[in-house]
């Protein structure tokens, strides 16, 4: 002490820890993800310093995986008619219509697709042949009168359906 005597002093020492840890974390391309004082947009390997909650100095090591996203385009043709189911639209005619769908990881991907919407036909004709005469009709031998309906597909591959009015003349000049 001052006055020259002796004094014991017991002294309780807490060491607090630090900590050196490794961490990962997977983001979607275009996104950012904060990491202390830097802000990530690209995979890697980044490395921070924080502050316990004691003061004392931590480090992190982050590992930053990027998925990525995709933005396409894409085509499909129907017949007039029917219907394309695409993502949570139904359509069912010709345009451009936009859709986005999550990839395997989570991501959101552009979708944009352009449909085509084509033709059926639906037509009525007339024949008169003479009696005794055949007439080729699609996949009928025709050889009486009547009304024929016949499923034709188009150059594209769309049903069409003709109406047949078939006539025969029971006397023909020859």
């Amino acid at each position: 002490t001052v006055d020259g005597c002796d004094s014991t002093v017991v002294l309780t020492l807490n060491v607090n820890p630090v900590y050196n840890t490794t961490d990962m974390m997977t983001i979607c391309d275009g996104d950012t993800y904060m990491f202390g004082t830097q802000t990530l947009t690209t995979a890697g390997t980044f490395t921070e310093v924080f502050q316990t909650v004691d003061g004392c100095d931590s480090t992190v090591v982050l590992t930053l995986n990027v998925n990525p996203v995709y933005n396409t385009t894409d085509m499909m043709t129907i017949c007039d008619g029917d219907t394309y189911i695409f993502g949570t639209q139904t359509l069912t005619t010709a345009g451009t219509f936009t859709e986005i769908f999550q990839t395997v990881n989570g991501c959101d991907s552009t979708v944009v697709l352009t449909l085509n919407v084509n033709p059926v036909y639906n037509t009525v004709d007339m024949m008169t042949i003479c009696d005794g005469d055949t007439y080729i009709f699609g996949t009928q031998t025709l050889t009486t009168a009547g009304t024929f309906t016949e499923l034709f597909q188009t150059f594209d591959g769309c049903d069409s359906t003709v109406v047949f009015n078939f006539n025969l003349n029971p006397v023909c000049n020859t």
